[in-house]
């Protein structure tokens, strides 16, 4: 679901909902058989799309946060940067100087 609806923010209440199960058991089940909560599996694969992106096309990271439906371009800088250790901006650069 959450692939198929990338330019979503998917909340895990709704995917427990979704599935027909408690917030709390699906949480557990999650962590079970993808071996990470399900926040940080979402934020994980937004920053795959968004380096796609980023290299991919010449769209701007305001453009690239709205597409993977974050509310928030500055949340979105702030979670790139947290997993991969450089902003968007530094990111696209180095791609291209590589």
């Amino acid at each position: 679901y959450v692939f198929s609806h990338r330019g979503e923010m998917v909340r895990m209440s709704q995917m427990a909902e979704l599935c027909h199960l408690s917030g709390t058991y699906f949480s557990r089940l999650f962590l079970r058989e993808v071996g990470e909560n399900y926040t940080d599996f979402v934020k994980r694969q937004k920053v795959k799309w968004a380096r796609d992106l980023l290299h991919g096309s010449n769209r701007s990271v305001a453009e690239i946060s709205d597409a993977l439906g974050f509310l928030d371009s500055s949340y979105f800088i702030r979670v790139f940067k947290s997993l991969e250790g450089i902003t968007p901006l530094a990111y696209r650069q180095q791609q291209r100087n590589a």
